[in-house]
């Protein structure tokens, strides 16, 4: 018997290292074995907060996080010192946690490009140069923000020349940054023509 549950461990260590991750049930069950083994040891007390656990154990696929987490009067402090991560808090929203989330991840990135060896960017030798970018035409004409074009776009294509009716190849107003294609209007139907 005990050489069987070895093997069942075994096989379980082997299954999660082969990449298959947990369902949420399974996670949810490990979080609130451990939310009430903190609360209470063992055993669920033989009482209304006990009955209470055990109905909210029973039935806890279906309800959110934060419903989970007013339920079962889950504190922030308290899901974070266990480890709890698919139960929400009652002390703290959702957004908030999404952005104390990103935060975190964007340190870890930060402290792994620093252990890399990549220098910050007030440090960096190519800070303070700007991307010069295609010239408009038209000087006072509508200008598009860099940042908002992204890094790629702005430095691989040109901005698409403007094209005027009488050129006989005409541009629409909305044309996308990219400018691959433009309509020419013919006698015999629109075409697109290739720039």
């Amino acid at each position: 018997m005990i050489d069987f549950n070895l093997d069942l461990r075994e096989d379980r260590r082997k299954r999660r290292r082969q990449g298959k991750r947990p369902s949420i049930a399974t996670l949810r069950v490990c979080e609130l074995n451990r939310l009430f083994y903190t609360r209470y040891s063992h055993h669920l007390p033989d009482d209304d907060a006990g009955r209470e656990d055990v109905a909210i154990m029973v039935n806890h696929l279906v309800m959110l996080a934060d419903t989970l987490a007013k339920a079962l009067n889950l504190t922030d402090a308290e899901r974070t010192r266990l480890k709890i991560r698919t139960i929400g808090a009652v002390d703290c929203t959702k957004a908030e946690r999404e952005a104390r989330r990103r935060e975190c991840k964007r340190l870890a990135k930060e402290a792994k490009r620093r252990t890399a060896g990549v220098k910050p960017r007030p440090q960096s030798a190519s800070h303070g140069l700007t991307l010069v970018s295609a010239a408009r035409p038209d000087p006072n004409g509508p200008s598009i923000s860099l940042a908002s074009v992204g890094p790629l776009e702005s430095r691989r294509y040109r901005w698409p020349q403007p094209q005027t009716r009488e050129s006989g190849r005409w541009c629409p107003q909305g044309v996308s940054l990219l400018g691959a294609f433009a309509v020419a209007p013919r006698a015999g139907g629109g075409h697109l023509d290739r720039r």
